[in-house]
């Protein structure tokens, strides 16, 4: 949404093409309305698997195609011959009247073979970013420890059978061959960049420097007491971390470093931990959060005003994340004025300048960690205001909406100038 007012803002109107349909004219619903897919969920559960077989051959516009394999790890893009859309079906909805076409999140819609079938009608500059890894793998979000990327994938981890010609080296290639036979490119942050440059799956005369967009009026510094009454946080506690929680299982955002950083910062402070609370939002998991050794409030799940006062009344966000290519946290609590305390990952690399707008300390090393805490805890008023300041010069510099638009329209007549001289 912030993207598509950033370019309307920018003078260019625009239509979004995404899952379900909607009131707005200018949302192009590839699925059936989102209100009848979950009264079709619910008919699903109480017919027999043969009558939802038929129905499905029936109407299968009414069905998204789940295409994942989970294994040690998750295969998104089972096939890029097979998108859950047909071409067919997909070109009926849009008209060739664009000047580019920006593509984000596509699972469970679109393949590369779906970007070449659009390409082929438009005739215009595509231009993709990365919310996670799978447009530049064989199908994996993230790829963890897993560089076989590097090399066209293939041997993949999550499959139980190991084969170098996989499905994921079939993946790979065809996404290799589509990217450089059409006028594509990526805008990526600073973090993806050297991964896209490693996979070697597009020229890097057709990557562009972003980073994530959101409007800088909404995620805006508020009063810090007034949002700490909204929560009910006691006026004891002088000092509040403000982190996100899923579920310990989810590995990859590493909370189990987060409830080590936090006890050995506990100890480093000793009685003065007393003035301290961690508020999480999300997942609920009272058996984890026991382990804390101070006080923990969770918030549960926030909407996006509740979670921009989350922002404002904490002194500092902690993101636990160990593999990520954000997380968006990061960039949404700088722009908040809130500072961060980061792995030295994603969003983190480019975002936070040490001692001035957060902590970035190496991956996993949760006595680092801590020890930032404590030098950030032990700072003065003013010297919180002062880094509080820097967050939001840097949030504006980096994540505002007419500095996005400005990027995507250039780099998109850049690309332009390229299709006339090399395809």
């Amino acid at each position: 949404a912030d993207r598509v007012s950033a370019l309307e803002e920018y003078g260019y109107e625009v239509d979004y093409l995404t899952k379900y349909q909607d009131d707005n004219p200018h949302v192009i619903g590839i699925y059936s309305p989102q209100s009848l897919t979950n009264s079709l969920r619910k008919v699903k559960s109480l017919l027999p698997s043969c009558l939802v077989n038929i129905l499905r051959r029936l109407c299968p516009f009414l069905f998204p195609k789940d295409n994942y394999i989970r294994g040690n790890g998750v295969i998104t893009s089972v096939s890029e011959d097979s998108p859950a859309v047909d071409n067919e079906s997909l070109l009926s909805l849009i008209e060739p009247i664009y000047s580019f076409v920006f593509v984000l999140a596509w699972q469970d819609m679109i393949t590369s073979q779906s970007l070449k079938a659009i390409y082929e009608k438009l005739k215009v500059p595509i231009i993709l970013t990365l919310v996670d890894f799978q447009p530049i793998t064989g199908g994996c979000y993230y790829f963890g420890d897993c560089r076989n990327f590097e090399n066209e994938c293939g041997n993949c981890p999550a499959l139980e059978r190991k084969a170098m010609n996989d499905m994921t080296r079939y993946n790979f290639r065809i996404k290799k061959k589509i990217y450089n036979s059409i006028n594509c490119g990526f805008m990526v942050n600073p973090y993806s960049l050297d991964f896209i440059k490693k996979a070697k799956i597009i020229s890097e005369n057709r990557l562009q420097v972003s980073y994530y967009t959101m409007n800088e009026n909404l995620y805006r510094p508020l009063d810090k007491s007034s949002c700490r009454n909204f929560f009910r946080i006691e006026n004891h506690k002088k000092y509040v971390i403000f982190s996100r929680f899923t579920s310990v299982g989810h590995e990859r955002k590493g909370y189990l470093y987060l409830l080590a950083a936090i006890n050995i910062f506990a100890e480093i402070i000793g009685l003065q931990k007393e003035e301290v609370v961690l508020l999480l939002a999300g997942g609920q998991d009272e058996s984890f959060e026991s382990k804390f050794n101070i006080d923990v409030f969770n918030v549960g799940m926030l909407n996006v005003d509740e979670l921009i006062k989350a922002y404002s009344a904490a002194d500092l966000f902690l993101s636990s994340s160990i593999d990520d290519a954000g997380p968006s946290m990061v960039n949404q609590s700088i722009m908040c004025g809130t500072p961060v305390l980061s792995f030295n990952i994603g969003s983190a690399l480019y975002m936070i300048d040490n001692g001035e707008t957060g902590y970035r300390v190496p991956v996993k090393d949760v006595e680092a960690m801590a020890n930032c805490l404590a030098v950030h805890f032990n700072l003065s008023n003013d010297e919180r205001k002062v880094m509080q300041h820097k967050c939001r010069c840097k949030g504006l510099e980096t994540g505002s909406r007419g500095e996005f638009a400005k990027k995507l329209v250039l780099f998109a007549e850049e690309l332009s100038k390229y299709e006339h001289s090399h395809l």
